[in-house]
């Protein structure tokens, strides 16, 4: 009797059976990477990434609208009070202190000047001319009705040798009004001219909410 034993002989394959399990395994391994490589794709569309030349920008936003004032109204500059005893002072302290020091105005030098006095008839015609500006919505030395400033200032009865006048317009308040001022030339030689010792001053709001502002200087005989 011949032993066979416990062993199990190996099956013999073909050469032909080699070459078909080859390429059955170069064909999946060749699916295998095509899924690969489209799931690779699909995470660099989903994360954003821009290509090789980047993005476009993305649709800028509208600004959100400025924040409406406590009544939901537009918020304008305050209207200015009557010219009282107080805003008088206030004035005469804002245009005595510019002339209480050496100043430049433009190409002019000029030293301390004599303190300014509040004349009522000069500052009639200066709250008369803001309000005309006021009216026309425009800055101007002329009136609606031609008159200079000489003759506003002759029409109050004030006799003078010689005036000036400053306006402004759309400044909050006179500290504002006058620091405009005193950084134009023209408008600060005015206002340092030691030869004019008398002034008024007023402000009136248009109808946008702009404040005009005119301030008259002169020396009576």
């Amino acid at each position: 009797m011949v032993d066979v034993g416990s062993s199990v002989q190996e099956p013999i394959t073909s050469d032909q059976e080699v070459a078909a399990m080859d390429r059955f395994s170069r064909l999946v391994l060749l699916v295998i990477m095509a899924a690969v490589s489209a799931c690779a794709a699909m995470e660099t569309a989903e994360s954003g990434s821009a290509g090789p030349t980047g993005d476009a920008p993305s649709t800028p936003q509208a600004a959100a609208d400025p924040t409406p004032g406590p009544t939901g109204e537009p918020q304008h500059p305050p209207s200015p009070p009557e010219t009282s005893g107080g805003e008088e002072d206030l004035w005469e302290s804002l245009l005595n202190g510019v002339r209480a020091q050496a100043r430049v105005c433009g190409a002019e030098r000029f030293s301390a000047a004599p303190p300014l006095r509040w004349e009522p008839r000069l500052g009639a015609a200066a709250r008369e001319h803001s309000r005309d500006m006021a009216a026309a919505g425009r800055l101007s030395h002329s009136s609606r009705d031609g008159r200079t400033p000489w003759d506003r200032i002759a029409a109050t009865g004030y006799e003078f040798s010689n005036v000036a006048e400053n306006v402004a317009g759309g400044q909050p308040d006179p500290q504002a009004a006058v620091a405009s001022w005193v950084q134009s030339p023209g408008h600060c030689a005015n206002i340092m001219n030691p030869d004019l010792r008398d002034f008024g001053a007023g402000g009136e709001p248009g109808a946008t909410g702009t404040i005009y502002w005119t301030l008259k200087l002169g020396a009576s005989f």
